[in-house]
């Protein structure tokens, strides 16, 4: 691969971070076509695969001189998570232009524009309150159209373009669809990045290839292609509809080939453990109120160990999402903050989970598991709790493990010790537990799995989940710590 790569860009291949078989492969197809989808299940490393891509282009001088790199977000949540892989696998220069800071995202493109970074990441909603101009429909109607005139201008800026779950433009109609065709037109190297390119509709890879090749793989009319790879049939009220026609199948995967690599959680033979931490940033909100719970610790009057161990629980609730409180006339309530940077994660993430894709998500609040499923019921997915007290826990676990249930929710005091669960793809730590012990309990319940491989992410969304997880990769509990230190313990854990 590595030879593949020379021969094709001229330039010896190095990185920053030491790549496995297959995103070594994929990086190859990559930069030997120019202009690629990479089909990589989730977890198995597309965006360093990207990274190595761009860092590459640039190294062998493949990219035209004073343009950036322009990275295409699937959602404003997800920009953060590109940056965090930035500083983790390439020594690229990222800025990112983001849609909820309404009153600085163009004075943030135009300083991203004249700085001297490498890569711009942009999330749909940013690219939509950029180059979108209202006016009036057929119909008289208020609606938005593309700023041709300042999509043509930002155009010249880029280079090259890594469009990030390029599924969610599968519908070639669409307004963002048609803003990010425009956008790139300039970029003479480009790759498109997602698991679930086709779902159960293969119509859905026309947009995504024409974003990438400009209808080179399937033609340059949507219609056209419909007809070309679909059978009438009698539909609903005797109306007949245009699906696809499977006899089809092997001349579209053919065409596909040309222009895609793909790559199954099945094909990557491997039982070892893909972990990844997923680094977040608290809006202002939630970041303000963990910092006032610290002003309260390291301001405590004496010695409280209680007092001590409850601001340390309530950090890693405010992490979360909410701070319960007592109130003087109405009892135990519950802050939920607006925004809260787990939620927000996990919700997108969960849009783009795969139908096959079985779930494993250890907590350890009980509001936590509730706040997870109720995230989990609005993305319509099948799921089991196991928390404390539950006497049906056991028809929780078969239900996952028959695949009834999609997604298993945990605590890990639960569900991390005497299960078998091999089912699990994916398993995500909204909250680690402190003890290294049942960490390991935990992330050990999927691992009698053979030579499928395991992905494991940990949400940080403060110091306080970081430090957490540091503590448990050395082997070493930090309850422990908390008692010894007091309240200087917290000193550490501000939000920088």
């Amino acid at each position: 691969m590595r030879r593949l790569i020379y021969d094709s860009t001229g330039s010896q291949y190095d990185e920053k971070t030491v790549s496995r078989p297959h995103q070594l492969e994929g990086t190859a197809f990559a930069l030997y076509k120019r202009r690629s989808l990479l089909l990589y299940w989730m977890r198995l490393g597309k965006s360093k695969m990207a990274l190595d891509w761009s860092m590459h282009l640039r190294r062998a001088g493949l990219l035209d001189r004073g343009r950036k790199g322009l990275i295409l977000a699937h959602a404003p949540i997800a920009c953060q998570v590109w940056r965090t892989q930035a500083a983790l696998h390439s020594d690229l220069d990222i800025r990112t232009v983001e849609s909820y800071q309404d009153d600085s995202r163009e004075d943030q493109l135009l300083d991203a524009l004249d700085s001297d970074c490498d890569l711009i990441v942009m999330p749909p909603t940013t690219v939509q309150l950029l180059f979108t101009i209202k006016k009036l429909s057929r119909k008289e109607e208020p609606k938005l159209y593309p700023n041709r005139d300042w999509l043509k201008i930002a155009a010249h800026a880029f280079s090259h373009a890594i469009i990030d779950e390029i599924h969610i433009y599968s519908n070639p109609w669409a307004l963002r669809t048609e803003l990010v065709r425009l956008l790139i037109t300039e970029c003479k190297q480009r790759v498109g990045l997602t698991g679930t390119p086709i779902g159960r509709n293969p119509f859905d890879i026309w947009a995504q290839a024409a974003l990438i090749d400009d209808g080179a793989t399937f033609g340059y009319n949507f219609p056209f292609f419909r007809e070309a790879f679909s059978t009438k049939k009698k539909g609903f009220k005797g109306f007949t509809e245009m699906v696809f026609d499977k006899r089809k199948m092997p001349a579209f995967q053919d065409k596909l080939g040309g222009l895609a690599l793909a790559y199954g959680k099945d094909e990557v033979r491997s039982a070892e453990v893909f972990a990844g931490d997923v680094a977040l940033t608290m809006p202002e909100e939630q970041a303000a109120a963990y910092e006032e719970v610290i002003d309260k610790a390291v301001n405590l009057d004496g010695y409280d160990e209680i007092e001590i161990k409850a601001t340390f629980h309530r950090l890693r609730q405010v992490a979360a999402g909410y701070l319960p409180f007592d109130h003087d006339k109405h009892g135990r309530m519950t802050v939920h903050f607006d925004g809260s940077v787990k939620l927000r994660w996990l919700a997108e993430m969960l849009d783009t989970l795969p139908a096959g894709i079985q779930l494993l998500i250890f907590h350890e609040y009980t509001h936590s598991g509730e706040l997870i499923c109720k995230a989990l019921a609005q993305a319509k997915l099948t799921h089991a709790w196991l928390r404390g007290g539950d006497d049906r826990r056991g028809d929780k676990v078969a239900a996952f493990q028959s695949g009834e249930a999609q997604v298993l929710v945990a605590q890990s005091r639960v569900g991390g010790t005497s299960l078998d669960l091999p089912q699990a793809d994916y398993v995500l730590m909204f909250e680690c537990p402190v003890s290294p012990r049942d960490y390991e309990q935990a992330i050990a319940r999927p691992m009698a799995r053979g030579d499928r491989p395991l992905m494991l992410d940990h949400l940080i969304a403060a110091p306080v989940d970081r430090k957490i997880l540091a503590f448990i990769k050395e082997g070493r509990d930090l309850s422990d710590e908390i008692i010894r230190s007091g309240r200087k313990f917290f000193s550490d854990l501000r939000a920088k």
